[in-house]
């Protein structure tokens, strides 16, 4: 690979410093700024025998008629480079009022999920994303969020890096047409009717007019905001988190109330860390206040989220949306994918015998009120409603535990509804050879 960018070589630097991961992930959408951040990150371990092992990462949305395209794209690119690929398909909640948070949610989702213990992800976000991400918070009012994206943040068991944050995007462009690159389009940048469009087309060249550095000197006041956070973070350390079985963050409700007036700053400092929108002050003062006279059922609901109080913790959530959680035959070696559940597969237990041979009658079916249920190692069937409860299922998940009938009899309860401390035998009724496995939010 000839003709190089000029930032080339501090790129090199930043690199041997993340040669230790044991893992790069390359996140790619088939545009311009990601296609090239993969071409530099793919020379840069041709020249290096002892850069870790790299993986491009595609989400495909589906949400753009050309997503198929796009997806086609970035693998057949992949495979001519000699780079290992993978795409996820995310299930996108499309009635919050921003698609685009919801898009983005559902993005990060596959990134947790995909990055192990030390791994880092590499993102192509550039200059002029940071700034529009300013004047965009900004003109919500964001506070914390004024910060900007940092160049580096924990992202599920690894690292997140954004390696090309100082450069604009005109020097991207540069240097991808000066090594022969292709990329795809998005026609959707080109909609005003998107607010970073609109900011990117059409406030920001009158900015440009007047005050032709306003890149830099943005990106300074965003690098002083994140310097004096950091700094009021070491004074009013972070709230204690909560991490339930079911994969959703909260916080302990008891560090909440003794933080005083800095609880609602707080606050936003760990939605910020969730990487999602700050609902309106008003909501979040609202909230404060409900905390502060303990009312039980202390919540705040937003276009971009949830805050639910539960079990002495407050609990980050999605927006509620309209699951189609519909019957369905299951069967074994089969996994079902469930918008809103997760993934759910059927296993058998060989030295059971089969409460029912005909496997094909199975199915896979949601909690309507009135079903009763025997665990093994139980005496008498009892109230699922009251075992979901002692087993301290949430209640917005109780509606989506996955049950398993023949007929009408409840053989199985997906077993994520249990506790840890349960045997995992007692997710089904006694003498039953089917055992539901649940991984929720998986998808």
């Amino acid at each position: 690979m000839t003709s190089l960018p000029p930032f080339w070589p501090a790129l090199q630097d930043e690199l041997d410093g993340l040669a230790d991961a044991p893992r790069w992930w390359v996140g790619i959408s088939g545009g311009l700024d990601s296609m090239l951040l993969l071409a530099l990150l793919q020379q840069f371990r041709l020249q290096r025998p002892h850069a870790p092992p790299m993986t491009a990462l595609h989400v495909h949305h589906g949400l753009q008629a050309q997503a198929d395209e796009w997806t086609a794209f970035c693998e057949q690119y992949c495979q001519g480079a000699g780079i290992e690929f993978q795409c996820h398909r995310a299930a996108v909640d499309r009635q919050p009022a921003s698609i685009e948070a919801a898009a983005r949610r559902a993005r990060y989702e596959v990134f947790e999920q995909c990055l192990g213990q030390g791994e880092i992800l590499f993102l192509a976000h550039h200059l002029d994303d940071q700034v529009e991400t300013f004047f965009l918070r900004l003109m919500r009012g964001s506070g914390p969020g004024l910060a900007g994206m940092p160049r580096q943040r924990p992202v599920g068991r690894g690292a997140l890096q954004r390696p090309l944050l100082d450069q604009p995007r005109s020097e991207l462009q540069s240097a991808a047409e000066a090594l022969g690159l292709s990329w795809c389009e998005d026609p959707s940048n080109t909609d005003e009717a998107l607010d970073r469009n609109y900011l990117r087309h059409t406030v920001l060249p009158l900015l440009a007019q007047r005050w032709p550095g306003y890149r830099d000197t943005t990106a300074r006041a965003a690098a002083l905001l994140g310097e004096q956070q950091q700094l009021l973070s070491t004074w009013m350390p972070p709230l204690t988190e909560r991490h339930n079985r079911f994969g959703e963050r909260g916080i302990e409700l008891a560090d909440l109330r003794e933080a005083g007036e800095a609880a609602a700053w707080q606050l936003r400092a760990f939605l910020l860390s969730a990487n999602v929108r700050m609902p309106p002050r008003s909501r979040v003062d609202e909230l404060m206040r409900q905390i502060e006279s303990e009312a039980a059922n202390a919540s705040l609901v937003w276009a971009d989220g949830c805050l639910s109080l539960y079990d002495g913790a407050l609990w980050l959530l999605p927006t509620a949306s309209a699951y189609a959680l519909q019957d369905r035959p299951i069967r074994t070696g089969e996994p079902l994918h469930l918008p809103g559940v997760g993934e759910v597969c059927l296993e058998a237990d060989p030295e059971l015998q089969a409460v029912n041979p005909n496997e094909g009658e199975l199915r896979m079916a949601f909690r309507r009120g009135g079903e009763r249920f025997q665990p093994d190692g139980s005496h008498c069937r009892q109230s699922l409603k009251k075992l979901l409860q002692a087993w301290r299922v949430p209640p917005w998940w109780r509606d989506r535990v996955p049950l398993l009938f023949v007929g009408e009899t409840l053989l199985a309860v997906g077993d994520a509804a249990l506790p840890a401390c349960e045997n995992t035998r007692r997710s089904r009724a006694p003498n039953s050879p089917w055992r539901l496995v649940w991984r929720p939010l998986s998808d």
